[in-house]
């Protein structure tokens, strides 16, 4: 389980020209494929830099599936959603 004091970060390249904004989610499941935890952070990066989101884990989450992605303001994907298996 992951959580009490802990954060999760993960890092994100613009390959734009221009400062893109952001909304990061960090989606955990379970083993059965459920949502259990869900967390978002907001995520700016100027044109042709990394950007990075950290979520603290203030509340214990499983850590068998964790899908990470993020959207612009409007919604429209600006990454592909990562899954990370622990």
């Amino acid at each position: 389980m992951f959580g009490c004091g802990h954060t999760l970060q993960m890092t994100f390249l613009n390959n734009a020209n221009d400062t893109m904004t952001g909304i990061a989610y960090f989606v955990f499941h379970n083993a059965a494929g459920q949502t259990i935890y869900l967390d978002k952070t907001s995520l700016s990066s100027s044109g042709s830099r990394s950007g990075v989101a950290t979520i603290p884990l203030n509340v214990p989450v499983a850590k068998d599936h964790i899908s990470l992605f993020v959207v612009s303001q409007g919604g429209v994907a600006l990454s592909n959603s990562t899954a990370i298996r622990a």
